[in-house]
């Protein structure tokens, strides 16, 4: 999913917490496919292990650069 405004969007949120999932959202909307590629390939190792480990819903952006910062989504 890409969406730089999903941590303040009430209905995706409240959609996350319905559904017990957990999100992996990249930040940068205009990313190339390469760039999108190569972020999630940085950080796929701890994105597994997030997710295994995890209790759901749970919902972490991901930048280009490779930064995960988790947000709380009540």
């Amino acid at each position: 999913m890409r969406d730089q405004r999903v941590r303040h969007r009430e209905l995706e949120l409240a959609a996350l917490r319905r559904a017990r999932v957990g999100a992996f959202v990249l930040t940068a909307g205009q990313a190339t496919a390469q760039a999108t590629a190569d972020a999630v390939m940085a950080r796929l190792d701890k994105m597994i292990n997030i997710s295994r480990s995890e209790r759901k819903p749970f919902l972490y952006l991901l930048g280009l650069s490779g930064s995960l910062v988790k947000v709380r989504i009540r």
